[in-house]
């Protein structure tokens, strides 16, 4: 390997990319695997255990409230989106509310008469 890294400057640019991907996709499986490990790892942590008087102590969570993050994510875009969607109806409305026809009467009269 430190052979190979050491002529790695030598290859084609093409050579260069596809190390650089696979390395980085590497990377990010690994911290993909810890990021999952850490939300979705062991539902009832043990917090102490005696070997020797074969005393477990763990404690039990209470799930109810907690959201996971995909539902958190779905919502958030739910959240953008209605926003997005009264930004649009507002813009609509402001736009319906304009008289055209006599802003439009008004400026020709302007513009005829100067």
């Amino acid at each position: 390997m430190k052979k190979y890294l050491s002529t790695i400057h030598q290859r084609s640019p093409a050579h260069k990319r596809h190390f650089a991907l696979v390395v980085s996709g590497g990377i990010t499986l690994i911290i993909f695997g810890l990021w999952s490990l850490v939300v979705f790892g062991n539902k009832n942590p043990i917090l102490a255990e005696n070997p020797s008087s074969g005393v477990v102590v763990s404690t039990t969570i209470d799930n109810s409230n907690v959201s996971s993050p995909f539902d958190d994510i779905s919502s958030g875009v739910a959240s953008v989106f209605e926003a997005i969607k009264n930004q649009f109806f507002q813009v609509k409305q402001s736009v319906n509310s304009i008289d055209v026809q006599n802003k439009y009467e008004e400026v020709r009269n302007q513009a005829l008469t100067n």
